[in-house]
């Protein structure tokens, strides 16, 4: 499934809006939501783009295509430390998308390393020169 940066805004407020619904009156998690959308709005269009990209091959079961069709490591970074702890509690909570956005994430990280891991794994069986 697809989602669109607009999909993506509209299941944002929906979250927002059932959870308001479900918890009046709790500031928490209304709290976690708007940090998460702050902390979305921060990240710039490129790193953006790449984890709609990204949510979307996971959810897709495609997701070492997008790490492997060009995916920069850097906006991983970004989006972990933009996105990872609001992520988290909001998973806790029971919001399924977010504990399946971060899970995303993760598992492109492990792609990346685990890639790393190879390429310093031919460097030592070459000798050093690679």
């Amino acid at each position: 499934m697809k989602i669109s940066k607009r999909q993506l805004k509209r299941i944002i407020k929906e979250e927002k809006r059932k959870l308001l619904k479900e918890q009046w009156g709790s500031q928490e998690s209304q709290n976690q939501l708007a940090r998460f959308g702050q902390a979305w709005s921060s990240m710039g269009g490129a790193v953006q783009e790449q984890m709609i990209d990204l949510f979307n091959a996971y959810g897709e079961g495609r997701i070492q295509d997008v790490v492997y069709g060009g995916m920069n490591p850097q906006a991983l970074e970004v989006a972990q430390q933009k996105l990872g702890n609001v992520l988290n509690i909001l998973g806790r909570d029971g919001i399924e998308e977010a504990a399946d956005m971060l899970d995303a994430i993760e598992e492109a990280q492990m792609i990346f390393r685990h890639g790393d891991e190879e390429v310093e794994a031919d460097r030592a069986a070459a000798g050093g020169e690679y």
